[in-house]
């Protein structure tokens, strides 16, 4: 029976709280970094959003950009599960003891496409999906520990160097005996967001609550491949089919009108308000790294490729 770990350092915990409320989970700033990168062009973009993107992190970003040169995709205010743990290895490991000697010894594992740090000295683990108050936690080795409010579990084999999660929506354990530089976890992390273009390109707006423990907002949601903007209030798994959708239409000529293109663009800004947390959590987070004007930027570039959209209200959607 496993037991109850000790509780994280402090310091482990502010940071792993600060990159979390500091900003939204997003996809936006990678894009743009892919597609500066590559030599891409918005418009470019919209008209094919795969084929626009497609192989510019394999040609050049990986092998080519270190991690210091990748510093706007994680070391800002926006991200994913990869930058939010690079960002806190890069803080925490300057930390130094009495004897001046660093405190934390960090180690980043690819568990089937989500990546964590876990501390070989303390054994701290920053996954940016923990639910638990604090956000990070300490993991001992050769134990599943489970926390409440999540499905995850996790467990790290010292003898193997394995790092082991379970409870993703595949119903698989996830594992990995290789740990990752910064620079090769970031490669990965934007070579996912480049082929997850064909899907989705989300926003999700979060914050910390006044017990700790974390709090998920509405999500903002581009999807080019289907010519759409997706406004989704929660995503839990009961709600996640409700939501507004600023659609565009199939040719120019079935499109909307000013008056369906001005509805569009107050719903977007509207649900940022409405649904991005209390305290104006969620204009803040979408002005973060400026994604709010790169949004804009592909919103215009779709009006010119694809005209006026239309709004669609699914919100009662079952």
């Amino acid at each position: 029976m496993s037991q109850t770990p000790p509780p994280p350092p402090a310091a482990a915990v502010a940071t792993w709280q600060s990159i979390f409320a500091g900003g939204p989970y997003t996809s936006l700033k990678m894009l743009e970094y892919i597609m500066h990168a590559g030599g891409k062009q918005v418009p470019a973009f919209i008209a094919a959003p795969v084929e626009t993107v497609a192989g510019v992190t394999a040609s050049t970003i990986t092998g080519h950009h270190d991690i210091a040169k990748m510093q706007p995709v994680w070391a800002s205010r926006t991200g994913r599960c990869t930058s939010f743990a690079v960002k806190a290895v890069s803080s925490l490991s300057r930390t130094l003891d009495t004897k001046k000697q660093p405190v934390y010894n960090f180690a980043i594992y690819d568990l089937a496409g989500h990546r964590v740090a876990r501390c070989l000295k303390t054994e701290v683990v920053i996954d940016s999906s923990s639910t638990v108050r604090g956000g990070a936690f300490v993991l001992p080795e050769g134990q599943w520990q489970k926390f409440e409010k999540t499905e995850a579990s996790w467990k790290f084999k010292k003898s193997e160097s394995k790092f082991e999660r379970a409870g993703n929506a595949q119903g698989q354990v996830a594992s990995s005996s290789t740990a990752l530089s910064p620079a090769q976890a970031m490669w990965l992390c934007l070579a996912g967001v480049e082929s997850g273009v064909k899907y989705s390109i989300p926003t999700l707006f979060r914050t910390v609550g006044t017990d700790g423990l974390p709090l998920y907002f509405g999500m903002v949601s581009w999807a080019p491949c289907k010519r759409c903007i997706e406004l989704v209030p929660d995503i839990g798994k009961e709600n996640k089919k409700k939501k507004l959708i600023i659609q565009w239409a199939a040719t120019k000529d079935k499109g909307g009108t000013e008056e369906d293109l001005i509805q569009c663009v107050n719903a977007l800004e509207q649900f940022v308000m409405n649904y991005g947390g209390p305290n104006n959590n969620g204009p803040t987070q979408w002005a973060a790294d400026n994604i709010n004007q790169f949004s804009d930027q592909l919103f215009a570039a779709a009006v010119g490729q694809w005209g006026n959209p239309k709004l669609v209200n699914k919100l009662k959607a079952t």
